[in-house]
């Protein structure tokens, strides 16, 4: 069974407006606190159901791409001080890396060029 990218979508929007509009609440602290442990699990190196498919050229594009934007999000919240390497929250050159070899590389091998020839995520865009 594949584990679908967008609850990580949801988590990782919500970990990143909630780390910059609330950075010290307290009320909000024990739910941060789980919602980090979670996506201090997830990086590259992560073995999860359906994490094949993310190498699989052929294998649902969409869900690559909701992926990316999760991670793009991450990229875009405040790093814990107990981020492991590895994870997408300490890893931040090669999240970007990894957003940017999945917007123009993987997904595009696997429905063609044609769409995406104005998606191209440079050095400045994520």
């Amino acid at each position: 069974m594949k584990e679908s990218p967008f609850p990580f979508l949801g988590i990782a929007h919500a970990y990143r407006f909630a780390s910059r509009t609330f950075p010290s609440n307290e009320a909000l602290a024990p739910t941060m606190a789980r919602v980090e442990t979670w996506l201090l699990a997830r990086g590259p190196g992560e073995q999860r159901p359906g994490h094949d498919c993310y190498s699989d050229p052929d294998c649902w594009v969409n869900w690559k791409l909701v992926r990316a934007l999760a991670v793009a999000e991450l990229l875009d919240a405040p790093p814990p001080g107990n981020a492991p390497a590895g994870s997408w929250l300490a890893d931040r050159a090669g999240g970007r890396e990894w957003v940017r070899e999945t917007v123009n590389t993987r997904a595009p091998s696997a429905v063609g060029p044609q769409p995406f020839t104005t998606w191209a995520v440079g050095a400045g865009g994520v």
